[in-house]
């Protein structure tokens, strides 16, 4: 009697002892969740509503107001109170600039927004977009605050989207593109150097149609000046002819880019050095430009031919001709000294070094910067 109470009293202690451990696992999860969010959250000024880490990157979105910003690693990626001062002179000049725009590549790119801004054009027939996390694409693909910010362009019936390396597609495709736009993240990490290498845009130059055109992002020229002029000389070792170019975006500071294309398609143009345009702009007005050297004149018809585009077939909330002016034109501080340099010398210990897989200097250059100063 007395072994079949103790035996009672035992399972009783052990059935009790099961629902308080489980209890204490069900409180510490339900707890550790705004815990790990709190902490997740003091590194952001506004509210987190979406968090993940994935196998590749940390992706987090942030929410003030009617306004959305996406972090990737803690680097911002877009805000939508200005978006489009970053995506629309990412996309739009190379669009207009190209021979034709049936065939479309997005490298990066994978919350849909260059992708929104590519589809505005009724003559593209094919975009592919090719983005290493596919929990970013499927993300922008399915997300409520995402699909209406990128218009739902991560499902449209013209793109095919691939999650892959975008330097080993790139590679391995034996197709021709009329644009390239490259959208990756900042070169912050030896992981993507290979991305923003003189190799890579060798690969790149190769896949464009004869009258296609490439555009990267090319961070920022103001704070990290070095790196900004590395990805602009590289491309311009690759042997493509490249032009710079700069906006603000307020909630990222100032922002450059570099397009580019083939040398035989700016050889197309006739060059025309008292060229003046309808607005005025004396477009013969750049001092150090020498008549007899190729390189110069290819940069003279690239802008030229920049500056005669109207930038008003398609709808933007931001960009037109004016902006265009604008962004093709620097201060004296940007390239002072550089554009005198050898691009493509391979003494490579004077100026702004080529960023190369063996030698990886953008990442030295990006690290660089004052970043500390926005």
């Amino acid at each position: 009697m007395w072994r079949f109470i103790s035996l009672t009293v035992h399972r009783k202690r052990l059935v009790g002892a099961f629902i308080i451990s489980f209890l204490l696992i069900l409180a510490s999860g339900i707890v550790a969740g705004p815990m790990i969010l709190y902490s997740e959250q003091k590194h952001y000024k506004d509210t987190i509503i979406y968090s993940s880490q994935t196998r590749y990157q940390k992706i987090v979105m942030t929410q003030w107001k009617n306004y959305y910003w996406l972090y990737i690693n803690g680097q911002e990626q877009f805000s939508t109170y200005d978006e489009e001062r970053y995506h629309e002179p990412l996309v739009h000049p190379a669009m207009q600039l190209a021979g034709a725009r049936e065939q479309i590549l997005i490298l990066g790119g994978g919350d849909g927004l260059a992708a929104r801004e590519v589809l505005k054009y009724p003559d593209v027939s094919d975009l592919t977009l090719v983005d290493l996390d596919p929990a970013m694409t499927d993300l922008a693909t399915h997300h409520p605050v995402l699909k209406e910010i990128n218009h739902h362009s991560m499902s449209h019936d013209k793109i095919t989207i691939k999650n892959m390396d975008g330097a080993i597609f790139i590679r391995n495709t034996d197709r021709l593109f009329d644009v390239i736009i490259i959208d990756l993240p900042d070169p912050d990490s030896m992981d993507i150097m290979h991305l923003y290498s003189l190799s890579f845009y060798r690969e790149v130059e190769k896949h464009l149609t004869r009258q296609g055109v490439m555009v990267t992002q090319a961070t920022s020229p103001y704070f990290s000046k070095k790196a900004f002029l590395c990805i602009y000389k590289t491309i311009q070792a690759s042997g493509m002819v490249a032009l710079p170019l700069h906006n603000q975006v307020p909630t990222l500071g100032e922002w450059g880019w570099i397009i580019a294309v083939k040398p035989e398609n700016v050889n197309n143009f006739p060059l025309t050095f008292n060229y003046l345009d309808n607005d005025g702009l004396l477009l013969n007005k750049f001092n150090n430009i020498d008549k007899s050297n190729d390189t110069d004149n290819n940069l003279l018809l690239l802008k030229k031919k920049l500056l005669q585009l109207s930038l008003d077939t398609v709808q933007t909330r931001f960009i037109n001709r004016d902006a265009l002016i604008s962004m093709i034109h620097f201060g004296k501080d940007i390239f002072n000294n550089i554009q005198k340099e050898e691009v493509h010398t391979e003494n490579l210990q004077t100026g702004i070094e080529i960023n190369r897989q063996d030698n990886p200097v953008l990442f030295k250059y990006y690290h660089q910067g004052q970043w500390g100063v926005y």
